[in-house]
């Protein structure tokens, strides 16, 4: 009774923490919030001023541990861990890094980076790098997993500039997402063994959806782990599939078309970002904020559930660990806020002007994304715990 009594205990503080590890959001400008005690405080001290995509993760207390833009990383003293050397990711791929904790160790985490495939000679692919956090008196530093290239298929083309993550259907490992040119998803697992070489990929055998560069601007995959949505500033349509979150399939493609007429060439379409029960999906225009109702079954009926929100110049969209919703606002000093995105049409509450205030720092395009499900699914508790590496 003892034993099922701690297990029971330890599940509720591992689901309730969780979310600590998103506490902390650094991002823009030196830009920076805390979400603590039911407020959201502005941060200070912040070393990044990055126009794009950004990664941060904190420890079970809500305490910060390192920070990202793909290229430099931070630990919580605003000091930089790779001294000498740079990630693969580039300050201007709009989900240029995600931070992963590796299954079975309390001390380590990856950092997934991609650039895109139009940066020049930036244009690296993906890869991944180890954090062991027990390194420098627990400020961090990495193992000898530095900018390993995450395998090619054949006939695979370069990432785009996406990338994300969600947790497996067993509460313990973790998949990884990341748009390739011109038409796939490779799909990566993430286990206490490492980086999962058998890599799936998830085909969008469509050719209306890409024209031009075929570049994806995010992707995210919903709180159940049932969905998954990308959007795509140089093409006419914006995708949504499902997903199964135990065997990584990406099926049953869906295009969304944003407000733009037929006879455009392209969307201008960028954030994105799923409400908290699943049935709502959020979608970034140049000139403002769809929502959809993605629990309708058929295309037809979730495109015409479309409702506009008229603004300008926001960037990516990111659900918080308060299931609010926030949008950055380029070289603004605000975040914009979705107060009930559970709600449709209105009813979301969304902030039209003004919102958060950041004092002094400014929001550009970019938000830390984190894995909302994490908090949504079973937690396993894993006694093989193994702290012992080839690679320290």
């Amino acid at each position: 009774m003892r034993l099922i009594g701690l297990i029971a205990f330890l599940l509720n503080f591992t689901i309730g923490n969780s979310q600590k590890a998103f506490s902390n959001w650094l991002f823009g400008d030196s830009a920076g919030i805390k979400f603590e005690n039911n407020a959201v405080l502005t941060l200070s001290g912040s070393m990044m001023s990055t126009s794009e995509g950004v990664a941060t993760v904190s420890d079970s207390n809500g305490v910060l541990l390192f920070y990202t833009d793909g290229v430099k990383v931070y630990n919580r003293k605003h000091k930089l861990i790779n001294k000498g050397f740079d990630l693969k990711g580039n300050t201007s791929s709009a989900q240029s890094a995600i931070i992963v904790k590796r299954p079975g160790f309390y001390h380590r985490y990856y950092i997934f980076t991609v650039t895109g495939p139009n940066h020049g000679v930036f244009d690296y692919g993906a890869h991944y790098s180890e954090i062991d956090m027990t390194k420098d008196s627990g400020y961090g530093g990495f193992t000898c997993n530095v900018n390993i290239p995450i395998r090619e298929l054949a006939g695979e083309h370069k990432s785009k500039e996406a990338i994300t993550s969600t947790l497996h259907r067993n509460g313990k490992d973790i998949w990884v997402l990341i748009p390739q040119i011109p038409n796939k998803i490779k799909v990566i697992k993430v286990t206490k063994n490492g980086i999962d070489t058998n890599l799936l990929t998830g085909i969008f055998d469509d050719s209306i959806v890409y024209n031009r560069f075929g570049e994806t601007s995010l992707i995210k995959v919903s709180p159940d782990g049932t969905k998954v949505a990308l959007t795509n500033w140089y093409a006419k349509y914006n995708i949504l599939a499902d997903f199964d979150n135990e065997t990584g399939l990406v099926s049953n493609i869906k295009h969304l078309r944003g407000r733009g007429t037929l006879d455009q060439s392209y969307n201008k379409c960028y954030g994105l970002e799923f409400s908290p029960n699943s049935k709502m999906l959020y979608i970034g225009e140049y000139y403002g904020i769809s929502q959809y109702d993605v629990s309708s079954p058929t295309e037809l009926e979730i495109q015409s559930s479309r409702f506009d929100f008229y603004l300008y110049r926001h960037g990516s969209i990111q659900l918080g660990i308060d299931k609010k919703i926030y949008f950055s606002r380029w070289n603004s000093y605000t975040l914009g806020v979705i107060e009930t995105p559970d709600s449709s049409g209105y009813l979301c509450n969304i902030s039209l002007f003004g919102g958060l205030d950041l004092k002094d720092d400014k929001s550009l395009g970019g938000l830390p994304q984190w894995i909302w499900s994490a908090t949504n699914v079973s937690t396993v508790i894993n006694t093989d715990i193994s702290i012992n590496s080839n690679c320290d």
